[in-house]
């Protein structure tokens, strides 16, 4: 079975993507990024869900309907949660 264990996924908070994860405001596609500020306060899910959501998206075969069953979150948010935080990941590299 692969999965990320609790030590690992500590880690890849503190490597950065908690920081990145609420200092960078979310993307969307109908919102102009330069214009905006980051809400952490007001995000859907913190950067524990968020990190959650984007390596159960990248490691299992679950359907994107279940995972927002899973995280509480609807579809719109979702979408923009995984695409946020492979973008994180990204960054890092």
């Amino acid at each position: 079975m692969m999965g990320v264990d609790v030590a690992t996924f500590g880690r890849l908070l503190e490597q950065g993507f908690a920081q990145h994860w609420y200092k960078d405001p979310v993307t969307r596609p109908d919102i102009n990024a330069l214009g905006r500020n980051p809400q952490p306060g007001r995000r859907s899910l913190d950067a524990e869900g968020g990190l959650g959501l984007v390596l159960h998206y990248l490691n299992s075969t679950v359907r994107e309907k279940t995972l927002c069953q899973v995280f509480a979150i609807i579809t719109a948010t979702a979408t923009q949660c995984i695409y946020f935080g492979i973008q994180l990941d990204k960054s890092q590299s």
